[in-house]
């Protein structure tokens, strides 16, 4: 038992020592004959908290690149030509491998990273993984950044978690979300302002929808649930469409040809727009309160957003449309 317990204390003590240490990447990558290693620009974001490189040159297939998180965070390395995502943190990391055979699973180290790529493996829903792994700090990650609208869930997640994972940084965040007198919400508000860009490069805002009952999904080309999602999308805009309901798809993509060609692959026949500043925290994502995608608001006649659904509530879209529509007759 005393052993258990001196256990526990220090997991929770390890992110506070690894802050201190800050984060190191180093790499051996066989086949790069020039370029950087570098973060992807969002992940310079909340430059106050983290402390992120500048590119470095890569020489005979290796790098190293140093710095410090303020929390764990989802980034994007771009090793010369090609990017993999992780999950960073004031850890160690090693990249050894092939250039030709570089993949998010070629990131060793770094414990949320490891249950990263677990989850990724395992292709499970969040939800599942969370129950499977109750005391691994990565579920804290997972509820964070999937679980969060639905409120008597939250809850019960929190409830499931084990004294690891309610000690980390996430599990501090989910407690706060509990409490209902914490958790923002934009229902019953007006919908914030967006200056969004059409595909043939003209701004417009909600302005244009005035008086109707619109769907505004957020996604990007790289969200692989938010594409998965897609024909689902597309045969609730056949059902609802006809009803006068309107749909809006809003990219938080950094690059124009990446949204573009995206949607072009998606044949997505509702109207499509670029939100400004993508994924950061300057864009859409911090008034429209979510931290990841997919992630959907009903804004109503009236302008104000009657409905906010998550990676986990978007299923009951259809449900919402019903409900809103009977109460709009």
């Amino acid at each position: 038992m005393k052993n258990r317990i001196v256990h526990v204390l220090m997991m929770m003590l390890l992110p506070a020592l690894s802050f201190a240490q800050g984060f190191v990447i180093r790499g051996k990558v066989p086949g790069i004959i020039s370029g950087y290693a570098r973060f992807e620009k969002h992940a310079h974001e909340d430059e106050d908290q983290h402390q992120f490189p500048e590119k470095v040159r890569i020489v005979n297939g290796e790098f190293e690149l140093r710095g410090k998180v303020g929390k764990p965070k989802r980034v994007g390395l771009v090793i010369s030509t090609k990017k993999v995502m992780m999950l960073l943190e004031n850890a160690e990391y090693t990249i050894e491998t092939p250039f030709s055979e570089l993949s998010e699973l070629s990131v060793k180290g770094g414990a949320l990273n490891i249950s990263h790529l677990r989850f990724l493996q395992a292709k499970l829903q969040p939800e599942a993984f969370v129950q499977q792994n109750p005391n691994d700090p990565f579920s804290g990650w997972l509820i964070m950044n999937f679980l969060t609208a639905d409120s008597e869930k939250l809850k019960k997640l929190y409830d499931q978690l084990g004294p690891v994972a309610k000690s980390s940084v996430f599990g501090e965040e989910i407690k706060a979300l509990c409490d209902p007198a914490l958790k923002p919400t934009l229902t019953g508000k007006a919908a914030p302002a967006a200056i969004l860009t059409s595909l043939d490069g003209k701004q417009f805002s909600w302005d244009r929808f005035a008086g109707k009952l619109l769907v505004v999904d957020f996604w990007a080309s790289w969200c692989g649930p938010c594409r998965y999602f897609i024909p689902k999308l597309k045969k609730t805009y056949e059902a609802y469409a006809p009803k006068g309901v309107e749909f809006i798809s809003v990219s938080v993509d950094d690059k124009v040809d990446l949204w573009k060609n995206a949607v072009k692959e998606e044949k997505m026949p509702w109207q499509q727009g670029l939100g400004q500043h993508g994924f950061s925290d300057a864009g859409l994502k911090t008034p429209f309160l979510f931290n990841s995608i997919p992630y959907m608001v009903i804004i109503g006649p009236d302008g104000k957003v009657v409905a906010e659904l998550d990676f986990y509530k978007k299923e009951r879209l259809e449900n919402e449309l019903d409900r809103l529509l009977s109460e709009h007759k």
